[in-house]
């Protein structure tokens, strides 16, 4: 194979949890040719293009678990927010919410789909797995994709109304349904258990899902039914009690528990993990604040059965529906508008945005909530750095960000600055904390990928596929904060997608090779 690309004289950490020793890597098509010793001759190399990694660190290209890129990936194929943190790989369909299978009526699924559906100019001309694949390939991007298909979106195509009970007729559907997906390369199902309609699902409903996913050796990823920190536990033991019996591998989503003020809630969660089967897993993201749709600010009643049930509630007894969102936010100012028909209170927070109205402000959010149909988003304050940190370092999280694929041209909403920082904060975090460089790589690289079944991936070897990341741990830091979200973090020098430069010198290349990465298909 001709040599196309050295990356020399860099400190590798290889991904799997290894000392970092120094070595160049060889890289020619979209393979790793060679992992070389330092003392290698350059005139050994001929012509091919260099990378000086002198002082820096060369490791796989990270892996994000935990994406909403559904469809911002078509609208934005050079990923920056991807390719400026070291992202190589980004796994979308989470949270129960993927942009298929889909009927003819795509407004039911992008009611289900909504807070991820931040570019609405992105035509929905598929109709299941097979046919947003073929998209996909006429859409090239700059990182590699894995998809998952989310239950919410299925639980809205088959069950009667989407938002009742399911029937076992549902169960049957929603099974042949999930089958057929496999059958296209999904990876695996995702949960959304705080989500319309997902939230509905009962423990035999999820029992049906998990053992049909089990039976594929795909990997569940679950969003849990509470992040409160005096509910956390259980539903974490909510999902082994349902998935632990089939075998059935789970990753819990974004592990972290709220309003938890001595980190009690995480640590009880964390235990509960330990003493689950090793194929329960989870990942978080390092930031203190979450990014969702205004409907999970609604009482639990109301949330699962939609927006309707809201509209309905704010007919009947407005005053009784104000009190209740007093109630469950607590404090305005840690609720900040982050998508809305009404763009002068986006990037506010509810008390910044009620003041010049003289309103209260929970009248305020439920005025804008219904003029927009629902379609709000927010970002909300509720973890704190103890818990955030408990989870982060514990060795069965894997670091994700939960973020989406962006230009920084993107205005149509404020999103979270964990779509471009995720990698380089958490990092930072990490070696700060004592972590070894090594095993602070690891929860980027070689667990995410074990967690997909990806063998090519994650882990530096001669053979496996060149997704690369060069970076300077002393310089990584995220610049983004939540109302000034699309700034680059520092740090990550450059950036490989099978082979390819997509990050040369901290700017985006504009080279578009990333693959979907199809389960079970050999050649991804």
């Amino acid at each position: 194979m001709t040599a196309d690309l050295l990356l020399s004289g860099g400190l590798l950490v290889d991904g799997s949890g290894a000392p970092p020793r120094a070595g160049d890597l060889l890289i020619g098509g979209d393979t790793v040719i060679a992992v070389l010793g330092p003392a290698t001759s350059p005139g050994f190399f001929g012509d091919v293009r260099r990378v000086d990694c002198r002082g820096l660190v060369v490791a796989p290209g990270f892996i994000d678990l935990h994406t909403h890129s559904d469809l911002t990936r078509l609208r934005y194929p050079d990923a920056q927010t991807r390719v400026y943190q070291g992202v190589t790989t980004e796994v979308i369909g989470n949270c129960g919410m993927s942009p298929f299978p889909v009927t003819q009526d795509t407004g039911r699924l992008r009611s289900v789909i909504d807070t991820i559906d931040v570019c609405p100019d992105v035509d929905i001309d598929w109709d299941d797995a097979a046919g947003y694949f073929r998209r996909l390939g006429r859409s090239p991007a700059a990182t590699n994709v894995v998809a998952l298909v989310g239950h919410g979106v299925l639980r809205e195509l088959v069950a009667e109304q989407g938002h009742d009970p399911a029937t076992q007729e549902a169960w049957a559907l929603m099974r042949e349904h999930l089958r057929s997906a496999f059958a296209s390369g999904v990876a695996g199902l995702s949960l959304g258990l705080m989500y319309p309609p997902g939230e509905l699902a009962t423990h035999q409903e999820l029992s049906e899902l998990a053992a049909e996913v089990a039976a594929a050796d795909a990997l569940l990823a679950v969003h849990l039914r509470s992040y409160a920190a005096d509910s956390l536990a259980d539903s974490v033991r909510e999902l082994i009690t349902a998935a632990g019996p089939h075998g059935t591998r789970v990753q819990l989503s974004h592990l972290r528990s709220l309003r938890d003020v001595d980190a009690r809630g995480i640590a009880a969660a964390l235990a509960v993990l330990d003493d689950a089967p090793e194929r329960f897993e989870a990942d978080l993201y390092p930031y203190l604040a979450g990014h969702t749709t205004a409907l999970q600010l609604f009482p639990p009643r109301l949330r699962a059965r939609g927006v309707a049930a809201v509209t309905a509630a704010a007919e009947a007894d407005p005053a009784g529906l104000v009190a209740a969102l007093h109630d469950h936010i607590g404090d305005p100012s840690r609720v900040m508008v982050a998508k809305a028909a009404r763009r002068s209170v986006v990037g506010l927070d509810l008390r910044q945005a009620a003041q010049p109205t003289g309103v209260d402000w929970a009248q305020l959010l439920l005025d804008v909530f219904l003029e927009a149909g629902g379609r709000v988003d927010v970002i909300v304050a509720g973890s704190t750095d103890q818990d955030m940190m408990a989870a982060l370092r514990h060795p069965r999280v894997s670091i994700a960000s939960d973020g989406v694929a962006l230009d920084l041209g993107h205005t149509a909403n404020v999103p979270h600055p964990r779509s471009i920082g995720t990698f380089p904060r958490a990092l930072r975090r990490l070696l700060e904390d004592g972590l070894p460089l090594q095993s602070a790589v690891y929860k980027a690289t070689g667990q995410p990928a074990r967690r997909l079944g990806l063998t090519d991936r994650g882990i530096v070897r001669a053979g496996g596929r060149a997704d690369l990341v060069v970076f300077d741990p002393s310089e990584l830091d995220d610049r983004a904060g939540y109302t000034t979200p699309l700034i680059p973090p520092t740090g990550i020098h450059t950036v490989v997608v099978n082979g390819t430069l997509v990050l040369a010198d901290g700017v985006p290349t504009g080279a578009r090779p990333g693959r979907l990465l199809r389960a079970g298909r050999a050649g991804r």
